[in-house]
Parts: C-alpha cells; sequence; structure tokens
C-alpha cells in the first residue's frame, strides 16, 4: 500500500532503480524494527516519509564521500609486485618439511590427512582407524606443537603474542 509512496520519494532524489530498490528494502526494514520496539505509530506515511529522506540523504552523502573507483591504475598506484620469489617458497617448503619431520608420528599422520590432503574429519579419522573425538584432539596438539616449532623461525612481525 505505501510501496509507491516510499519508490517515488526515492527515485525524486534522483536513486537509480538499483539504488532506490535496494533504499525502499531499508525503509521498510527499519519501519519494521521500529514498530517491534516502539509499537504501532499514529502516522505511517509520515513516519515513512521521514525514514525515506533519512536513509536517501544519508546515502547520497556517503556516495559524495567515497568516488566510485573502477580500480583502473593510476600514476601514484603503488608499484607492480614483483614475480613469486621461487627461492623463497622453496626455502619455506624445506623449513615446513623440517618442523611436519619432528612431529610425533600421530601427529603427522592428522596433519597429512586434514590439512594436506584436506578429508574431513570424519573421512580422516576412518582412514586412520581411530575415533574422530581422537582425531580432533591429535589435529589440535599437532597444531600447536606446530606453532610452538615454527614460531622461532618466525621474523617478530609474524609471532604471536607475548
Amino acid at each position: 500500500m505505501h510501496h509507491d509512496q516510499v519508490w517515488n520519494l526515492l527515485r525524486r532524489h534522483g536513486l537509480d532503480s538499483h539504488e532506490a530498490e535496494d533504499l525502499l528494502q531499508e525503509v521498510f526494514l527499519t519501519l519494521h524494527r521500529d514498530l517491534l520496539e516502539e509499537g504501532f505509530v499514529a502516522d505511517i506515511r509520515g513516519r515513512l516519509r521521514s525514514l525515506s529522506k533519512g536513509l536517501v540523504l544519508n546515502h547520497l552523502r556517503a556516495r559524495r564521500r567515497s568516488p566510485l573507483s573502477i580500480g583502473l591504475p593510476s600514476s601514484r598506484s603503488e608499484k607492480p609486485r614483483s614475480q613469486a620469489d621461487v627461492e623463497r617458497a622453496l626455502h619455506f617448503q624445506q623449513l615446513a618439511q623440517r618442523i611436519l619431520s619432528q612431529l610425533s608420528p600421530e601427529h603427522q599422520e592428522v596433519i597429512a590427512k586434514v590439512v594436506m590432503r584436506g578429508l574431513s574429519h570424519t573421512d580422516a579419522a576412518a582412514e586412520l582407524g581411530i575415533p574422530e573425538g581422537t582425531l580432533k584432539s591429535r589435529l589440535l596438539a599437532a597444531k600447536r606443537a606446530l606453532l610452538v616449532l615454527a614460531e622461532p623461525l618466525l621474523p617478530p612481525s609474524q609471532r604471536g603474542p607475548v
């Protein structure tokens, strides 16, 4: 019943149909929340008009503050990122293998199934022949052990809280 009133008010403010549709939904959602919190109002048309104007003004202000950007590079853009550093990646892979080899065989199995192969807890537990609860506790213990082993190798900026 009040749809056309709100729609026309939104369109008069120069919104395209997509913006108007989004704000139309927002107006009625806000009205619904207000009715639940404050109860039914005597002048529903006035309340809708007030909500519509407020939401339109907020939308237009936000649009002016953050102009549309299509992500084209400019003269002040950051320099292009370099190509992948294969030597560094291989170094980290070697470190990961070294750290994993320091884990217990049970923890290595769990990490291999869940983290490296991406199996669900249920599937990994079935393949290992252990209860799912045991798998979950071993996985948590393995992650904690990995963190302890990896932390000294990480730069200070990437370490956890002290």
